[in-house]
């Protein structure tokens, strides 16, 4: 590989074979072997000049001293033969020289990355023929190529240049299929190899690869053995550049674009170095374009009215487009057609003209060719000749003759009358036909009748009717047939039954009596076709029977019953099944499942099968029984405890009879421990807190488990605040009425399988509750005057509320109604929350004033809200009266609320305490007042008495003290 990389560029043939002369001017021997002794061990030996000279043209390769025992051994060898070579052409030395011109080695060595073939670059990538010092002076170059290839070599030249080096001068490459290779040689240093390829729109890519003995021997250790240095240049069609790649950190190249339909260029060549010369091969993707395709026929004169056209095979065509002009009724786009295929049979009638089709190819990407030529031919058929009836004629015994006529020309269907000739009677008329013979599909009764038949084109052009042939049907009376099967006893519930034909016959009529059961006409079928003597019966149950047949001719004259035939239908028992499940893992009696699958082997003759399972550890038997399982497999929806089983199955036929037992199958169930589960949440905020007093607790577990127990602990407290057990479930949501207090707990979880083994407890999941204050509320409405007496309340909400308190203050009784809201309606964006007053505290007309105050969830309560009025008036117009308030007394309570839970089981409830009020008492005495009416006005405000604005002012006062007991009531509201 690596001699003929060297001189690829060079009308050199490298060959092993002997050429039997070693003359000069034609062929040089390189003998490679041995160490050399003989002339002081070199790598190798050869005369300068002696192709061209009268030394002898052999020169010598001493292979022992080329890197033996090395990984570069085969290179060495490689280059020292190319070094002898190159002396026989008339090559020195290439040497080293130092800054002043002094030489310091003989053999230049070569950079890692390249070295000259006449020095001795046995550790570089790359070795070339080289243009520089050679072992004279420094200043004294050598051009290695010019000197092989001068005239005093004579014969030894550069090969032609393989492809152009332009646009104008390219080679075409053939796409056929998406993927294209082709392979050359770069010869000289400023080739270029042109290609030029058409293609679709879409992505192409192109690599060019030297020499790859890395790829050869499939070994990445080798050196790769090209010369090459490669560069790639994609053009468009007016030879502007689209991209190019020449690697720095590769002696190989590879490009890549994405293009429109069209034609380009790929140039392959080296990077303009000396002596990076070489084979290559070139390899691309591009997006094939389709060939034009050739209508082949149809061509001339035709006969077809439905003709076939045939076009030859266009390259990377997925489908075809077909088109037909009538030339005779300037009718463009005739007849048009889609194919995957070569051809296509006209789905269309051509009438007799002249006609012209083309085709053309389609890619799979949508891409057309041009259209092909255009071919015409002609549509001329001629008028059948008049057939002639072959057959029936005379008399027959046959009510079910074959009509039988000659075939003629141009005929595409043939039309048969048969009538009867003594009342006239049309019989059998029978239009579009393709075949000669016909056999009509009920019988003809005795009598006498005329057959013609006449033939058309595929242009419905008909011949005469043939002359009328005349016959004359006699059927005799039927012989009784004779039933040949089933055998006398069979197995089989659908028992063919067989007989011999009877001449005659238009019909036969087959009747079974059940023996065993004294049913008469247990099977009859009257009208089973003449053309099928067996009858295939539904299903028949054991027993015994009889059997008979008779023949019907075509006059329905039945003939004599055949004698009894007696067949017993015998159902053999099933054959034993065989158990091959359940099984574990590598087919281990040992199985890790509770709800294990039951399989067995198909028994013959059986329609389904009973299983039982006996618990051999408890010795109880029938621990499972299903008998009636219509498949061969079971998986059972019992758990079954862990112990030592054994299971049978036997088969069930038709009849009802059982087969044998299965032997019995062994297997043991050994449920694993589950694994320990991981709590995951309730997730703390970034305070580390849990807000939510009714938290739902999720761990993790794969595979799940049969149940979980889940224990919380009051860390804080030191107690168990609950143990829950016989979760089926990976989450566990406190209970409302057993929410959570302000307090650190640990949670933990374990997992049971169904046999009750347990596995460990979790890791301890810490959990820190944290409720939020209330906020308080915003009143939102009602505020205005309305005649519903429950109206909806409506405030802002948010989520830290749990419940609510409302206080409405009826000001003209000077009444107060409180409402402790625990069942409440949230806007869609739980921002908003709403009560509809209940119907037992609707309100009476008045006006009235009300507040609301959030609870949370450890029943803390907010600040009241600020005060909000309405007014409810029976009608619309009705003046409702100011408030009066004579001596009444407001009194404000704190409320009391369920106790938060700080630690119980659930098997004992302790009982609930209250928690003391925290909120003071306090009383406000209204001084006796006379408050006048005043009229409202719908659309108007009220405008209350003095002293009543003073009262209002006065409740807002307590309202704010009770939700904030910081701010003192100033001393006139605290005299009040």
């Amino acid at each position: 590989y690596r001699v003929s990389e060297d001189f690829a560029p060079f009308n050199v043939n490298i060959t092993t074979v002997d050429p039997r002369s070693f003359n000069n001017f034609e062929s040089i021997l390189v003998s490679i072997g041995g160490a050399g002794a003989w002339i002081g061990s070199p790598g190798g030996v050869a005369y300068l000049n002696s192709f061209s000279n009268s030394a002898v043209n052999t020169c010598y390769v001493f292979s022992d001293n080329t890197g033996r025992g090395r990984a570069l051994h085969a290179k060495g060898m490689a280059l020292t033969t190319s070094h002898e070579v190159g002396h026989m052409l008339g090559l020195n030395h290439n040497s080293v020289y130092d800054t002043n011109g002094t030489k310091t080695a003989e053999y230049d060595g070569g950079r890692p990355d390249l070295g000259p073939i006449m020095g001795g670059p046995y550790d570089s990538m790359r070795d070339t023929w080289s243009n520089a010092p050679g072992n004279v002076t420094v200043t004294a170059l050598q051009d290695d190529l010019a000197i092989m290839t001068s005239s005093a070599n004579r014969t030894f030249r550069f090969l032609a240049d393989d492809f152009g080096n332009t646009i104008q001068a390219f080679e075409q490459l053939t796409v056929t299929a998406p993927s294209l290779t082709t392979r050359g040689i770069i010869g000289q240093n400023n080739d270029i190899d042109m290609f030029r390829f058409d293609t679709d729109a879409g992505p192409v890519s192109f690599s060019a690869e030297g020499l790859n003995l890395r790829t050869v021997y499939n070994n990445a250790a080798l050196m790769f053995g090209t010369n090459l240095d490669l560069e790639l240049r994609l053009y468009n069609s007016s030879g502007a550049l689209i991209t190019s790649a020449t690697p720095s950190n590769s002696l190989f190249a590879s490009i890549s674009a994405t293009v429109t339909q069209g034609t380009y260029f790929i140039a392959v060549s080296g990077t303009g170095e000396y002596g990076a010369l070489g084979q290559y091969t070139l390899t691309g993707n591009v997006i094939p374009l389709p060939t034009v395709p050739t209508v082949i026929s149809p061509t001339g004169t035709i006969s077809i009215t439905r003709p076939t056209f045939q076009w030859s095979l266009g390259a990377n065509a997925a489908s075809y487009e077909l088109e037909v002009d009538n030339l005779t009724t300037s009718v463009n786009r005739y007849y048009t057609a889609t194919s995957t295929t070569t051809s296509n049979v006209s789905t269309k009638f051509f009438a007799e003209g002249n006609y012209r089709v083309r085709v053309r190819a389609v890619t799979s990407t949508g891409t057309f060719s041009a259209w092909s030529a255009y071919q015409t031919f002609t549509v001329d058929v001629p008028t059948p000749a008049v057939p002639a009836v072959v057959s029936p004629k005379g008399l027959i015994g046959n009510s079910f003759p074959t009509f039988q006529w000659n075939s003629v020309g141009f005929a595409a269907r043939y039309e048969l009358l048969v009538m009867r000739t003594d009342t006239n009677q049309r019989v059998i008329y029978r239009t579009n036909f393709g075949p000669t013979s016909y056999v009509h599909f009920s019988p003809l009764v005795d009598a006498s009748y005329s057959v013609s038949v006449r033939a058309g084109n595929g242009l419905n052009e008909f011949s005469a009717w043939s002359v009328p042939t005349l016959f004359s049907v006699k059927s005799p009376i039927p012989v009784a047939p004779r039933i040949t099967a089933p055998g006398a006893t069979t197995t089989s519930t659908n028992p063919r039954f067989v007989w011999n034909a009877a001449d005659g016959a238009a019909w036969y009529d087959l009747r079974v009596d059940n023996l065993s059961t004294g049913e008469t006409d247990y099977i009859r079928q009257q009208r089973l076709p003449r053309t099928s003597t067996f009858y295939d019966p539904p299903y028949m149950t054991q027993g015994i029977y009889n059997a008979y047949i008779r023949a019907i001719n075509g006059n329905l004259v039945a003939g004599p019953w055949s004698s009894a035939y007696q067949i017993n239908v015998d159902i053999l028992p099933p054959t034993r099944p065989v158990l091959t499940g359940p099984r574990g893992a590598n087919d281990s009696p040992t199985i890790t499942t509770t709800n294990p699958l039951f399989t067995w082997s198909a028994a013959t003759r059986a329609v389904k099968y009973e299983l039982r399972v006996n618990n051999l550890t408890t010795q109880t038997a029938s621990v499972i029984n299903q008998p009636n399982l219509t498949t061969n497999s079971y998986l059972s929806t019992a758990n079954l405890p862990q112990g030592n089983y054994r299971a049978w199955v036997r088969g069930i036929n038709v009849a009802n009879e059982v087969g044998l037992w299965s032997f019995g199958f062994d297997f043991t169930v050994d449920e694993p421990t589950p694994n320990v589960p991981v709590i995951l949440a309730p997730v703390a905020n970034s305070l580390n807190y849990v807000e939510n007093s009714n938290p739902t607790f999720v761990w993790e577990l794969n595979p799940s488990a049969f149940s979980y127990n889940f224990t919380l602990f009051n860390v804080t407290l030191n107690q168990t605040a609950f143990t829950v057990t016989g979760l089926k479930t990976k989450q566990y949501t406190v209970p409302a009425d057993e929410r959570l207090g302000e307090y650190t707990y640990r949670a933990q979880v374990r997992a049971l399988n169904s046999s009750g083994d347990a596995s460990d407890w979790s890791a301890g999941f810490i959990v820190q509750i944290n409720v939020p204050d209330p906020t308080t509320p915003i009143l939102i409405g009602p505020g205005d005057t309305l005649t519903d007496r429950t109206p909806v309340f409506s405030w802002v909400h948010t989520a830290t509320s749990f419940r609510y308190e409302l206080l409405i203050r009826d000001l003209v009784r000077n009444e107060d109604i409180t409402v402790q809201v625990t069942s409440f309606q949230v806007s869609p964006g739980g921002t908003q929350a709403s009560y509809t007053l209940p119907d037992n505290k609707a309100l009476i007309p008045s006006t009235y004033r009300f507040w609301v105050r959030s609870f949370n969830s450890q029943g803390q309560a907010s600040g009241w809200s600020t005060s909000k009025s309405f007014v409810i008036s029976a009608q619309l117009d009705e003046s409702p009266l100011l408030p009066t308030e004579e001596g009444s007394e407001i009194l404000l309570f704190a409320s009391s609320y369920p106790p938060v839970n700080a630690g119980k089981d659930r098997s004992s409830k302790s009982n609930e305490t209250n928690l003391p009020a925290t909120d003071p008492v306090v009383r406000i005495s209204a001084a006796d007042q006379v408050c006048f009416p005043v009229q409202f006005v719908p659309g108007s405000t009220i405008s209350a008495d003095p002293v009543l604005s003073e009262e209002l002012a006065l409740i807002d006062a307590v309202m704010r003290h009770m939700a904030d007991p910081s701010t003192d009531l100033s001393p006139e509201h605290r005299n009040s």
